[in-house]
């Protein structure tokens, strides 16, 4: 399934997802940094590591990668993860 619309909402604190099924959902920046994907993110998750996340963190941007994932810019500077289209569902599915 693909996205019909991605935008960041509430000031940074989260994006919205609107599905091409008629559901919108929303998911936290925190949410999204914890699920990242990147080497150094799955390398902490490996070795139990906590990611030292800022409280106060919120998505600064959000662009697309080809056709089928997006890159999120976090308000620390961290923009590794890539998160692709079955990712974010599964992320607004749990």
């Amino acid at each position: 399934m693909i996205p019909v619309e991605i935008k960041i909402i509430l000031s940074g604190q989260a994006i919205l997802v609107s599905w091409s099924d008629g559901t919108s959902l929303q998911i936290s920046a925190s949410t999204l940094r914890s699920k990242s994907r990147s080497a150094r993110s799955l390398s902490q998750r490996i070795k139990n590591e906590q990611d030292d996340m800022d409280v106060n963190l919120t998505i600064d941007n959000v662009t697309m990668v080809g056709s089928y994932a997006i890159n999120v810019k976090f308000s620390d500077g961290y923009d590794k993860g890539v998160f692709p289209w079955n990712m974010l569902r599964e992320i607004t599915s749990s």
